[in-house]
C-alpha cells in the first residue's frame, strides 16, 4: 500500500513538474507597479485605449529575460484587447478581439463555405513584433465542438502546424 501511495505521489508530482515547464502566468498587478516607460510606450501606440488592467508575464519559453508587461484594454469602446511590452524590447504583441462580422471577407467566405452548419463565435487579431507575424484566429462552433481556425493577414487558411511556436507564447 504505501509502495503504491509513493508511486501515486511520484507520477503526480512529475506530471505537475512537466506542465509548470511549458506554463506561463500573468499576474495582477497595480498601475503603480509599472514602469512609467511602459506605460508611455502604451500610450504612445494606443493613445485612445482605456487601461482595464496590468500583469506581469512570466513565461519559461519566453524570447525575454525581462519582465514582460501586459495591459488589458478596451479601444473604441471594445474590451478584449491585450498588448505586451518589455522595458529592453518595447512593443512585443497584440491581441485583439475582433467580432465576426468585422473579419475580413474571405475569411467569412471559408465558414460560408466549409463550415456548413457552424459558425463563427469570434475572431482575434494577433501581430507580433519581432518577428513581425500577423494572423487572424477564429474560434468556431464545429457541431458542438470549439475549434480555433487560422488565417494570415489576406484571410488564407493556414495549418496550425505551420505557425510559428512563439504565437502560442502570447495567446
Amino acid at each position: 500500500m504505501k509502495k503504491l501511495l509513493l508511486l501515486f505521489v511520484c507520477i503526480s508530482f512529475g506530471l505537475s513538474e512537466s506542465w509548470a515547464q511549458y506554463n506561463h502566468t500573468e499576474t495582477a498587478i497595480p498601475e503603480s507597479e509599472v514602469p512609467e516607460l511602459i506605460k508611455k510606450m502604451h500610450q504612445e501606440k494606443y493613445p485612445g485605449a482605456f487601461v482595464t488592467s496590468w500583469q506581469v508575464k512570466t513565461d519559461k519559453v519566453a524570447t525575454t529575460p525581462n519582465p514582460i508587461y501586459v495591459v488589458n484594454f478596451k479601444l473604441d469602446g471594445r474590451q478584449g484587447h491585450k498588448s505586451f511590452y518589455t522595458e529592453t524590447d518595447g512593443f512585443m504583441a497584440y491581441i485583439g478581439f475582433i467580432n465576426q462580422y468585422d473579419l475580413p471577407e474571405p475569411i467569412q467566405v471559408y465558414a460560408t463555405q466549409y463550415l456548413e452548419d457552424d459558425y463563427i463565435k469570434y475572431g482575434q487579431i494577433i501581430q507580433l513584433e519581432k518577428p513581425y507575424i500577423f494572423l487572424y484566429r477564429v474560434k468556431v462552433n464545429n457541431k458542438g465542438q470549439l475549434e480555433y481556425f487560422y488565417f494570415d493577414k489576406y484571410g488564407n487558411k493556414i495549418d496550425k502546424k505551420n505557425i510559428a511556436p512563439k504565437v502560442f507564447s502570447y495567446i
